[in-house]
């Protein structure tokens, strides 16, 4: 699931508004290498040493955070983004601190996964996946009521099924 990975995390960067992009959760930093990439300035938090480590080594600016308690200023970001985040995302305390820091018409978006029933051994991830997570499909998840910002789930066909994207925007 690699190639769907990488290729849905760099679609978040499609469209997006201009200006700095915060990504939560960001690991090894590889969606902040794409955005830099594309000109952008880029930040990621991540509560893990070891991912903040290896996000360094790759070139990015990683502060080990959390992102219930953001260390950034009001206002001071156009996009956060978050893939295949947690439960964590849509908690109350990380909602408060996205919409703090998200500048008027900026914009939340959240990967959520998708399906993979496309594309070469798509039958062997197809299986793969029910073995590891079970016959349960999650997908589109129920999505809680998010004050001060407006969003739609948007499913996104790709060339290995169907991303879902959360899309929200804070008013300006």
């Amino acid at each position: 699931m690699g190639g769907a990975w990488d290729g849905r995390r760099r679609k978040l960067l499609d469209g997006a508004p201009d200006g700095v992009l915060l990504d939560l959760g960001c690991g090894d930093g590889r969606l902040l290498h794409d955005a830099r990439r594309r000109g952008r300035l880029a930040i990621g938090i991540d509560p893990s040493h070891n991912m903040v480590a290896r996000a360094h080594r790759r070139g990015a600016v990683v502060i080990r955070a959390s992102a219930a308690a953001l260390p950034l200023q009001d206002e001071s970001v156009q996009l956060v983004t978050a893939t295949y985040p947690g439960p964590w995302i849509f908690r109350e305390d990380t909602i408060q601190e996205v919409s703090r820091v998200l500048a008027a018409n900026g914009e939340f978006r959240v990967l959520l996964g998708g399906t993979i029933e496309r594309g070469p051994f798509a039958t062997i991830r197809i299986w793969m996946n029910r073995v590891v997570y079970g016959t349960a499909d999650p997908y589109p998840p129920d999505l809680p009521r998010i004050p001060h910002l407006t969003g739609e789930l948007v499913a996104s066909d790709d060339r290995w099924g169907s991303a879902f994207i959360w899309v929200g925007a804070r008013a300006g």
